[in-house]
């Protein structure tokens, strides 16, 4: 019979990959939460598709847990291109690989490898692992694995090392709706250019169905529907001041209908939705966009493109904004059951 494990017996070590991105060239370096310390691995000096294949295979002979990304600042800690750059990239490493990607802040890091002597040949992968060096250090010493998806920003100086768990804090949503809009242009595939409509879903998802509509150069304008009529919880609280929100200026029958929305949770908003649409025909397909998957799937409802996924706590609401001049932003705050309805 096999003896139970210790009730306080420690996590397995989690390891890691880091990348010191840069346009031309990406370095990498290993290490895990057991040693606290980096090693520099590869300098990844081709683009594209090759660039990632070489990480596939990194990945591959290294099995990671997690992955950490460098993300530039200027001295002041204001950001710059590269900032986007390099947080661009962390995204893309997020929805290849299905790993969850931290930052950290890595504007010394180049300054500290070849401070250690490193040359030109190899001062990416050094500074890789320098940056894995200050994320370990940063961890408490407790520090479980994170669940997949989860993002973790470290805000490291020379100064003070802190770690804040911040699911969504870092997102910036007028990157994302770029990111998302350039998805949807690939499900507008020519063959069905001619027959495929855009429905927001109300109201984030209206806003978003509305810009990527004259963004994307289409004719006519986007359509916009509410749930309210299908909710699952439409007995206990009857019809919301939105309820006839519904604007479809096209025959949904035989259509192939893109929804969009801002923020997926449970599934059960775009499951009433999708009752809805079908009160006005039998489209020929849908698809759904979404600008973030916040995860906790209720029903077997998935995206066909998400520019983002995060996880938060239950407790909290992800909420889009748009300004004043069109552009988009997220607020988070505590959910409040009695005012916010169901589970997206």
């Amino acid at each position: 019979m096999n003896a139970a494990a210790p009730r306080n017996a420690p996590a397995r070590p989690v390891a890691f990959l880091a990348f010191d991105f840069g346009t031309r060239r990406v370095g990498v370096a290993a290490g895990n939460s057991l040693l606290r310390s980096a090693q520099p691995l590869a300098t990844v000096s081709v683009a594209g598709e090759a660039r990632f294949a070489a990480i596939a295979r990194l990945i591959g002979q290294w099995q990671p847990d997690a992955l950490v990304v460098g993300v530039p600042f200027h001295p002041d800690g204001a950001p710059h291109d590269n900032t986007r750059r390099a947080r661009a990239f962390g995204r893309q490493l997020h929805g290849r690989f299905k790993l969850p990607v931290h930052e950290v802040d890595e504007r010394y890091s180049t300054t500290e490898a070849r401070a250690r002597g490193v040359g030109d040949a190899g001062v990416d992968a050094a500074s890789a692992a320098v940056i894995l060096e200050q994320f370990l250090r940063s961890l408490p010493d407790d520090d479980p694995p994170l669940p997949n998806g989860t993002t973790r920003t470290t805000r490291t100086t020379r100064t003070t090392r802190t770690t804040r768990t911040m699911p969504m804090l870092e997102l910036d949503a007028e990157a994302l709706y770029a990111d998302l809009r350039e998805a949807v242009r690939r499900l507008l595939r020519p063959e069905r250019a001619a027959g495929t409509s855009l429905v927001g879903i109300w109201s984030g998802g209206a806003w978003l169905a509305e810009r990527l509509q004259r963004d994307l150069a289409l004719p006519g304008a986007a359509g916009v529907i509410s749930s309210t009529l299908h909710r699952d919880d439409f007995g206990s609280r009857g019809l919301a001041a939105h309820s006839d929100a519904t604007n479809l200026p096209f025959d949904i029958e035989g259509r192939h209908i893109v929804l969009v929305d801002d923020v997926l949770y449970t599934g059960r908003t775009v499951r009433a939705v999708i009752n809805e649409l079908y009160d006005f025909g039998r489209p020929a397909s849908v698809a759904l966009a979404v600008l973030v998957d916040r995860g906790g799937r209720e029903l077997p409802i998935e995206p066909a493109c998400a520019a983002a996924r995060i996880v938060l706590p239950a407790a909290q609401k992800l909420t889009l904004a748009r300004g004043e001049g069109g552009g988009f932003s997220f607020s988070i705050r505590p959910r409040d059951d009695a005012n916010d309805g169901e589970r997206r």
